[in-house]
């Protein structure tokens, strides 16, 4: 059992957000232009983690927040809404995108603890038909 209410909780972040934006800046306007989408990304951020602070909601980056529905959409829909692009552009199902800007040093520990005892279940399993009579 994972301790946050979602995976998407384990990425979100706001560097990883801003990188994200970053990249996607590149590609959309060019290297000169790709800090419109970081200040585009950091003020949408701003916006609703505020929207969600005087709602009295969870912190968008801890364990009890539905990070999907309550932050990233919104956070997406305003970021891309600003770049001038179309909404669907980021959607619930691309979120594992976001997973490659995540600094090695900021995974939670837990997905390490869970990803070792995956590993572990695997080292141990037999191929079908091994090891039957």
């Amino acid at each position: 059992m994972r301790r946050r209410r979602e995976i998407e909780s384990y990425l979100t972040t706001s560097d990883v957000l801003v990188a994200y934006a970053r990249r996607l800046g590149e590609e959309q306007l060019g290297p000169l232009l790709a800090g419109t989408a970081e200040t585009n990304m950091r003020a949408a951020i701003e916006e609703v983690v505020g929207a969600l602070v005087t709602l009295g909601r969870p912190d968008p980056f801890g364990p009890d927040a539905k990070v999907s529905d309550d932050f990233l959409d919104p956070v997406f829909r305003k970021f891309l809404s600003r770049m001038g692009l179309p909404e669907g552009t980021m959607r619930k199902t691309d979120y594992h995108m976001l997973a490659p800007f995540l600094e090695r040093d900021a995974i939670d520990q837990e997905v390490v603890e869970k990803l070792d005892a995956l590993a572990d279940i695997a080292g141990r399993a037999k191929p079908a038909g091994e090891g039957e009579p």
